[in-house]
């Protein structure tokens, strides 16, 4: 039934009803001169003819015409169709399961998901061994550029290659702490980028100094964290140094200079043990 009503709407209707017509004409049969000469029908039969065919054919129009016209304005309307039944059915699932998509589940992403996507630049896949990032974070100064520069040289003296695997937006946005004690997770993802992590987190504040007028003098502190992907080996080295200067940027530049030369020595001892730790 749902299918004759779609075939009756519309331009379909007339062409039915047209189709229809001529089928029934052509059963009756148009008159043949033979019957006409024998008078077995009126002479009037073949005029009658033409003029019930026409007829019935303005009828037939006329009637699926009207038959659109009442489709169009909702007297006799259209059955819905299968696509349109289930839109309302995929809208209501859609917005009561929003983690469903196209009948399947969606992997909701994890925290490390989310970390690795939005702060970690790298391909996923190795090209070397002992390769190894340096990261550093402190104060204003976002990226401690001399502190990284003396560790990325004690990752070279201890044989590892530096690589740079974290966005500068890891430090912007705050989360640098989550490498001070990563989670087995986020180290499984990214032992593919590298095989240890330094992380370095300085901190300077300002001391009084009453003995000379117009000299400031500042304690830069850092602490750094070595972590080995490959053995499990982790271990913190602090470091605090003072720094003095007529401004309170040399006084600044000072103390992390005072830092590094600590932190060298102490850093690539640390490297060596991490390369030879045996969990």
């Amino acid at each position: 039934m749902q299918d004759y009503l779609k075939l009756t709407t519309g331009p379909r209707r007339i062409f039915m009803s047209v189709t229809i017509l001529m089928a029934v004409l052509l059963m009756i049969g148009f008159p043949s001169d033979d019957q006409v000469s024998k008078n077995r029908i009126n002479r009037l039969s073949r005029p009658a003819w033409f003029v019930t065919m026409v007829v019935a054919f303005v009828v037939a129009v006329g009637s699926g015409f009207y038959g659109y016209r009442s489709d169009r304005k909702g007297e006799i309307p259209s059955p819905p169709s299968e696509l349109s039944l289930r839109a309302p059915v995929a809208a209501s699932i859609q917005k009561t399961y929003p983690e469903r998509v196209g009948g399947s589940p969606r992997a909701s992403s994890s925290p490390v998901d989310e970390f690795m996507r939005k702060y970690v630049d790298g391909d996923g896949t190795a090209t070397g061994k002992r390769r190894w990032t340096v990261i550093t974070s402190a104060d204003a100064d976002a990226t401690l550029p001399d502190v990284k520069s003396a560790l990325g040289e004690e990752l070279r003296r201890a044989g590892l290659q530096p690589v740079t695997i974290f966005r500068p937006q890891l430090v912007s946005d705050g989360k640098l702490e989550a490498l001070y004690d990563p989670e087995p997770a986020l180290l499984r993802s990214l032992s593919s980028l590298c095989d240890g992590i330094v992380v370095a987190v300085g901190n300077s504040r300002e001391l009084p100094d009453v003995q000379i007028q117009g000299l400031h003098t500042v304690e830069f502190s850092v602490q750094v964290h070595v972590i080995a992907i490959s053995n499990g080996f982790r271990k913190d080295i602090p470091a605090v140094e003072r720094g003095a200067g007529y401004s309170l940027e040399e006084a600044k530049a000072v103390a992390r200079k005072h830092v590094e030369q600590v932190l060298g020595a102490q850093v690539h001892e640390v490297l060596l043990e991490a390369l030879s730790y045996r969990p």
